[in-house]
């Protein structure tokens, strides 16, 4: 494996999310590409169906990172994005979250990353959604240069959380 963390990737997998009122899974596609040695786009898209209504919900997830060498395997992590939220029936929402965090080599083939975030959604359909602080932590296993195993989990103060497992190819 490489000793510098990658910010350009691609990763699709499995998600389940887990709240309250309802759980519900399906697929996810996440990428980011580095722009700059310390500046990275990144994009995220999941459909799950909600098992409790038989419901499909699409959300997305787009943004700009910071990323700042603390080490030759530590680095630093600033993170804005852009949110959406959209049922199959009901009201879209938009949001934005914002992150601070960190990444780094573990071992030779285990990258960890760790964040805190907060992300609130704007009012849609009389609806006024409260933000919410989150804590967000994953893990690749790297098994070459290119291909890894990455795993998430999203845990939320409203007793809410998110899984995804999947492969990641890297470059």
């Amino acid at each position: 494996a490489s000793d510098s963390l990658s910010y350009t990737f691609v990763e699709a997998g499995y998600t389940y999310t887990d709240t309250d009122n309802a759980s519900a899974d399906g697929v996810a596609i996440k990428g980011m590409a580095a722009v700059h040695p310390s500046v990275h786009l990144f994009a995220n898209y999941s459909r799950q169906r909600v098992d409790e209504v038989d419901v499909d919900l699409d959300q997305w997830r787009a943004g700009i990172g910071y990323n700042h060498e603390l080490s030759s395997t530590t680095d630093l992590l600033l993170r804005a994005s852009w949110l959406g939220f959209r049922p199959q029936y009901g009201h879209d929402a938009n949001g934005y979250a914002l992150e601070l965090g960190g990444r780094l080599w573990a071992s030779r083939r285990w990258q960890i990353e760790a964040v805190a975030g907060w992300e609130d959604y704007a009012e849609a359909g009389g609806v006024d959604p409260t933000g919410e602080f989150y804590g967000r932590l994953g893990a690749l296993a790297q098994f070459n240069e290119y291909w890894g195993l990455s795993a998430q989990v999203r845990l939320g103060k409203q007793s809410s959380s998110e899984w995804f497992i999947g492969p990641r190819a890297s470059w």
